[in-house]
């Protein structure tokens, strides 16, 4: 078996190179002065940060990722949802320890504008031989089948409150064939891994060198996203070789009292669609509902199951992704059937 092994370890080396750089998307504001990093062993970093700028802001806002056109094709919204939503758990974690992050935006404070550029696959077949390898040969180093992981691109930009960009970074990183990326059967197993590092990046780049990081405020600005320590998580990866995305604050409730979809009951949510129009949606405890735009209303029941919000009515139905609960006055971003991006607020 170790001369099969040492072989095979060698080969798969040459693969674990560092990630090409992505073409520019046009999402930022600006890419002039944008430096390649070369320190990086694994990710392509280019970054640019006005240090004067970035030392004046203090206060900022961060708007909800989105997804670049054509950035994940083949992938299901659901997916996508986990990925936007992991991303922007990242960064807010990382962003806390550096600046005072708002729960909604403020014309006087700066803002962070992300979008997901690339999101590939990760190869579920693979990463199950993958896990069983990992069983044969124990150690912290594994080995992924060539062509089967996945990756991640993102570009991000801290905007000050005059609207200059104050810092800009386009990163990119693909999972490794040899390393500590973990095989996952989550299609987005290796983009959700991802986002930490990238977070890391943001925050690196985006706040001045002789910044200190902070203790992270009470309440946590960041928990309508999840919980920043997921124990469970490392050690389900530790006793089957896999990423679960479920088990390591992707897609967790945000307040764990109750089922999800508890939260809903006995209160109205105010959705506010990408082209300015605001839908009411008003959820009894008994599993009806009542809906309200402008001078429209309609009725139906309303079920949560399997990761999903579904409204019916007598002549239509359709499911929205809900693999997370609502926070009671908190603005928060979802994907709709048709992959729209709404902003939804469940009111006190």
């Amino acid at each position: 078996m170790r001369h099969l092994i040492v072989p095979t370890l060698a080969m798969a080396a040459l693969a674990a190179c560092q990630t090409a750089p992505k073409p520019q998307s046009g999402f930022l504001s600006a890419y002039d002065g944008l430096t390649e990093q070369t320190g990086t062993i694994r990710a392509s970093v280019r970054e640019r940060r006005d240090d004067g700028a970035a030392a004046g802001i203090e206060r900022l806002f961060i708007e909800p990722a989105v997804l670049h056109p054509g950035a994940a094709e083949g992938l299901d919204p659901a997916d996508v949802a986990l990925v936007l939503s992991e991303v922007d758990r990242q960064i807010c974690f990382e962003l806390s320890e550096r600046f005072t992050v708002l729960g909604a935006a403020d014309p006087a404070a700066a803002r962070v504008r992300t979008a997901v550029t690339g999101v590939r696959a990760t190869g579920q077949a693979g990463s199950a031989a993958s896990a069983v390898a990992g069983y044969f040969i124990p150690g912290p180093i594994g080995l992924r089948a060539p062509g089967t992981t996945g990756g991640l691109a993102v570009e991000s930009e801290l905007v000050g409150p005059d609207g200059r960009q104050a810092a800009a970074l386009v990163w990119a990183r693909d999972a490794n064939v040899v390393g500590t990326d973990s095989p996952s059967l989550s299609r987005v197993g290796d983009a959700l891994q991802l986002a930490e590092p990238m977070g890391d990046a943001v925050g690196d780049a985006f706040a001045p060198k002789d910044r200190k990081p902070r203790r992270i405020a009470e309440p946590d600005p960041c928990r309508r996203f999840g919980a920043r320590m997921q124990p469970v998580g490392f050690l389900a990866g530790m006793a089957t070789g896999l990423y679960v995305p479920e088990l390591s604050g992707t897609g967790v409730p945000k307040d764990a009292d109750g089922a999800i979809g508890e939260e809903l009951k006995g209160r109205t949510t105010m959705s506010t669609f990408p082209d300015g129009s605001v839908v009411y949606m008003a959820y009894g405890a008994d599993g009806q509902f009542t809906g309200r735009m402008g001078d429209a209303t309609w009725s139906g029941r309303y079920t949560v199951a399997d990761g999903k919000l579904c409204l019916r009515t007598a002549s239509e139905s359709e499911c929205w992704p809900y693999a997370e609960r609502l926070v009671p006055g908190q603005e928060q971003v979802v994907t709709g059937p048709e992959g729209q991006r709404v902003v939804v607020k469940l009111l006190d």
